[in-house]
């Protein structure tokens, strides 16, 4: 039997405790969980597998973590403070939850409340949702400034080229009638039929001089867009955490879910930066944050030797399997307990699910817009 997790204390953290400059995505209380063993460090180390710089150790204070990820101190009110102080006290809570979970005997029935709290907040918080939603978003807007500085694919994207109105032309004239009906009708317009066809007509034949016209200002605001984007998904990350640092909606289907562990994985799990990691036939294994109502399995490693897991059938594990999906479910890193070239070998999978994702994304914004 392999070497159980040690479980670390839990640390009782006062309602006013003031949150520092930086600011932890993935909670110590996890990281510290995959830490290499007899390392001569007064600090908990890890082994980090970048996909930008590469394998190295670190504590676990120097990973997962930006400064002024959550909030910043003029950000803090009277009654919570800031968001990072209001995560901060909730983390007292939730490292008790975590090593609660590592405590249980293997294939014992967990209580769905606490495993569906804690899967559901470390999906929420981190970076990873930012990450790939902000390159999602400036990949769409340069598709699109792409299209709409060509006349020829504007035109075609429009569906100017087509014989009669269709797409989300066709319904942009459709609300302009049906606002304005009485006015057209007083116009000469006796039907919609008329008006789709003059409207389209004119727009054809004044595509060119509007193109001219606006293509400069287009170019502009596609920048400013992109300019904007991590402040945008800044911003709507934060505010809803803000709401709630727990959603309940995701935490009242993850309920409906048989929740146990498995521990003594002697051939060592890793952790990836989305941290939790769901599975459908239709979906495969994509981060859990990104996934819908129809989840079949969820994973989540707990510590190197011990995972979480959750589903409605039995679960058979394959952990060289599953760890080849962490890393490639992760965005920028995974973590592991040591450094090896099992754990080398999957670092070039990093980013690849996102990515799959991110163009699924964006493809369908593009198809919806026509």
């Amino acid at each position: 039997m392999a070497k159980q997790t040690e479980i670390l204390p839990t640390v009782t953290i006062g309602l006013d405790y003031m949150a520092g400059k930086k600011q932890h995505y993935i909670p110590q209380a996890l990281l510290r969980n995959f830490g290499i063993e007899n390392a001569r460090k007064k600090k908990v180390q890890v082994v980090v597998y970048s996909l930008e710089r590469g394998c190295f150790t670190t504590s676990t204070e120097g990973i997962a973590a930006e400064r002024f990820f959550y909030s910043r101190p003029a950000e803090r009110n009277i009654s919570d403070g800031t968001l990072d102080d209001k995560i901060t006290r909730y983390e007292s809570e939730l490292a008790s939850k975590i090593n609660s979970l590592l405590t249980r005997k293997p294939g014992e029935d967990i209580s769905p409340n606490d495993a569906a709290e804690v899967v559901t907040h470390l999906a929420f918080r981190q970076k990873h949702t930012r990450e790939t939603l902000t390159s999602a978003f400036e990949q769409l807007v340069d598709k699109s400034s792409m299209v709409l500085s060509d006349f020829d694919q504007t035109k075609q994207f429009l569906g100017l080229n087509e014989e009669a109105p269709k797409g989300a032309l066709e319904k942009i004239l459709l609300e302009f009638y049906e606002e304005n009906k009485f006015l057209l009708t007083l116009k000469g317009f006796i039907n919609k039929e008329s008006f789709l066809n003059y409207a389209f007509e004119f727009s054809k034949f004044n595509f060119k001089t509007s193109f001219d016209q606006n293509a400069v200002f287009f170019q502009n605001v596609f920048q400013q867009l992109t300019e904007k984007s991590k402040e945008t998904a800044y911003q709507g990350h934060t505010t809803a955490l803000g709401k709630t640092l727990v959603p309940k909606q995701r935490v009242n289907f993850l309920k409906s879910l048989r929740w146990q562990t498995i521990s003594g994985l002697s051939q060592g799990l890793i952790l990836p930066d989305c941290v939790s990691v769901s599975y459908s036939s239709k979906t495969g294994y994509i981060p859990l944050m990104f996934a819908g109502q129809k989840i079949e399995k969820i994973f989540l490693p707990l510590s190197k030797d011990c995972l979480l897991i959750g589903g409605r059938k039995k679960i058979e594990i394959n952990v060289e399997q599953l760890n080849a999906n962490f890393a490639a479910c992760s965005y920028d890193f995974f973590v592991a307990s040591e450094q090896n070239k099992k754990f080398q070998k999957l670092m070039p999978k990093i980013r690849t699910i996102p990515q799959n994702q991110i163009r699924q994304m964006v493809r369908g914004a593009l198809d919806n817009s026509n």
